[in-house]
Formats: structure tokens, sequence, C-alpha cells
């Protein structure tokens, strides 16, 4: 078993973002279809880390300690990037998620 601390999983997190933006950038479909990079990455080593678990017994283990900050860094990039504009350009669609979402969101309250 492989234990990494913070800054190794900062570095696996990292290598496994470059990885996944080389496969959008070879892999033509992953383009096509607007596959996020972290997404392919992430997707590909984890499938090798459960193969690696599956067939040798062989696990990795992460510090989570930083996964709260940088998750709420990232979704307030994401907010940050909404606005009305980009909510009508989404036309009906859009409206209609958007309109799901808020419901969800007060009968969360």
């Amino acid at each position: 078993m492989l234990e990494l601390d913070v800054y190794g999983t900062l570095v696996a997190a990292s290598a496994v973002l470059l990885l996944g933006q080389q496969m959008v950038r070879r892999v033509r479909w992953l383009a096509t279809y607007t596959i996020p990079e972290p997404v392919a990455g992430g997707l590909l080593v984890a499938l090798l880390l459960l193969l690696a678990r599956s067939v040798f017994d062989w696990s990795v283990s992460f510090d989570t300690t930083l996964s709260p900050p940088l998750m709420l860094a990232f979704f307030a990039c994401i907010g940050l990037n909404a606005d009305l504009a980009s909510l009508r350009r989404g036309d009906v669609p859009c409206c209609i998620f958007s309109a799901w979402c808020s419901a969800f969101l007060f009968c969360r309250m």
C-alpha cells in the first residue's frame, strides 16, 4: 500500500490533470463531446488503480486534508463564471434546469 501525504497527493492530482489534458488533445472524440480534462485523466487513473487493487492487491491512500478548501475554491470559480447572459444563451433547457435546481435548493432549506 502506498500512502501519499499532502504534497504527494497534490503532485498526483497535478499529474492526473496533465494526463487528462494530453488525452483530450490526442483523442478526438473526447474533445468532440467536451469531456473535461480532469474527468478524462481521473477516469483512466481510477480504472488503473482499480486494476492494480483487483489483480495485484495494491492500493494507494491519498491525504484528503485539502479536499474541502479546494472543492470550495472550485465551486466558487464555477459560480463566478455564471451570469444571466449565459443563462439566456442556454435558452429553454438551461432555464428549466436552473428552475429545478432552485426548487431543490428551497426544498433543502
